[in-house]
């Protein structure tokens, strides 16, 4: 038993450290990642000069429980604050872009 459970163990983490899941949120210290459509995994990301307490969220529910080695914690750190920084530059983008619209539209009013 002890076996599969490792087995399925290095599964879901070898899912994860090669980016192979869908992102279901993203937060500024932590990401939520879906492997095989229906396998949550909540990512402890915590700050940029930490990579060593990159780790499975101890306080949300995962589909299962496991670790990651010190040079897997730094390359999923790595990778999730890339994650983190991509979704607040397309939320900056949409922002710029609502503001943009937002201001055209005062302008074209003014015209009247």
């Amino acid at each position: 038993m002890e076996n599969k459970i490792k087995e399925v163990q290095d599964y879901f983490k070898n899912k994860i450290l090669s980016g192979e899941f869908d992102i279901c949120e993203i937060h500024e210290y932590y990401v939520t990642v879906l492997v095989d459509i229906t396998h949550e995994f909540c990512i402890w990301v915590g700050r940029e000069n930490a990579p060593d307490f990159c780790k499975l969220w101890d306080g949300k529910f995962n589909f299962i429980y496991f670790d990651f080695g010190k040079e897997e914690r730094a390359e999923l750190h790595k990778s999730m604050l890339r994650i983190i920084a991509d979704s607040k530059e397309a939320l900056k983008a949409k922002q710029i872009s609502e503001l943009e619209s937002q201001l055209a539209a005062l302008r074209g009013g003014s015209n009247d």
